[in-house]
């Protein structure tokens, strides 16, 4: 049971640092639209790759922007599962992780 609770948190981690990553392209003026995808595998906590999709409305290339983010943050899971733990009590709780600071809007490093 452990095992299928680990891989649905890290799961869960990988969609809430999607949904970060895209506000924060949008909130910083970089794209009007923006879907972000994380890829890891599931031995390692490291990411394996990033998918950046602006639909055309971003300020650069698709491209520049994923390597911009890729240099800006750390996208291990481990790492991204602890600042949501730091951020409430319990954590996995949608409404508590979406008002948390780790939640807000704020610009991305190096922009």
């Amino acid at each position: 049971m452990g095992k299928q609770s680990d891989s649905y948190d890290l799961e869960r981690a990988k969609c809430y640092m999607e949904n970060y990553l895209s506000k924060n392209v949008m909130a910083s003026g970089l794209a009007k639209y923006c879907k972000i995808y994380l890829f890891y595998n599931s031995d390692s906590p490291e990411l394996q790759d990033m998918e950046v999709n602006t639909f055309g409305t971003g300020v650069m290339e698709d491209s520049v922007l994923r390597e911009i983010l890729c240099q800006g943050n750390d996208l291990r899971t481990t790492e991204i599962i602890r600042k949501m733990k730091n951020c409430s009590r319990d954590p996995w709780e949608l409404a508590e992780v979406l008002n948390c600071k780790y939640e807000k809007l704020k610009n991305i490093v190096g922009l």
